[in-house]
């Protein structure tokens, strides 16, 4: 019988998950059963291999890692998420923890790290890497409780203007926004428009702060 934990490594760095299979190969236990570059082929990937986790980076192209989560949750909600990110900031540990992620991994750690959070998740149990476990994130794994919304404005957009507001934060043009969200113009804008009443903000400048603040998107 196979009681190595099968595994999803979802990064759109190439090099860096050629490199991570080797090392979980080399430590045997683990067993990759596939990869993905964006966040859309991240929930694909687990769809049809249905691993025990996914190493999910939390930036990555199309949807990041906590969107990309949140949508695992619901459609294969057996897969276990461990997000990988070069961010310590509070904000992105807890909404990640948020989307339903299992842990919380930071990029520069050990690679023993990474296999802690792995045994830890295996267990029932959440890790968060100690460099990004600040007081309130502490509380939060205290307590078992989902952590608070990072903002309010937060849970209030739908999908579409999550991945607008990424665009955005990119510095995509309307027109190109249009083109990747395969939108009009006017729907597009329709997007921004909505997105600056949500977050109650006056200009695009504001705009990328609060996102990046937030931990919705990333620069």
């Amino acid at each position: 019988m196979d009681n190595r934990i099968s595994l999803v490594l979802a990064d759109d760095h190439t090099m860096f998950r050629v490199g991570l299979r080797r090392l979980l190969e080399e430590s045997r236990g683990y067993q990759v059963v596939g990869e993905a570059a964006t966040g859309r082929e991240a929930i694909e990937v687990a769809r049809q291999t249905k691993p025990t986790a996914i190493l999910m980076d939390y930036a990555m192209p199309d949807l990041n890692g906590a969107e990309a989560t949140d949508r695992l949750r619901h459609d294969v909600p057996e897969t276990k998420v461990v997000m990988l990110s070069m961010h310590r900031h509070e904000s992105y540990v807890l909404q990640a923890l948020q989307s339903g992620a299992s842990g919380y991994v930071v990029k520069d750690s050990a690679f023993q790290d990474l296999i802690t959070a792995l045994e830890t998740i295996r267990h029932g149990q959440i890790y968060v890497s100690p460099s990004a476990c600040t007081p309130r994130v502490k509380n939060v794994l205290a307590h078992r409780e989902p952590p608070p919304a990072t903002t309010n404005w937060v849970q209030q957009l739908t999908p579409r203007e999550r991945q607008c507001c990424r665009l955005i934060v990119e510095g995509k043009s309307t027109k190109a926004i249009a083109d990747e969200m395969g939108i009009s113009v006017k729907t597009a804008e329709t997007h921004r428009a909505h997105l600056m009443r949500k977050l109650h903000v006056h200009n695009v400048a504001e705009l990328v702060r609060a996102a990046v603040q937030s931990g919705l998107t990333d620069l």
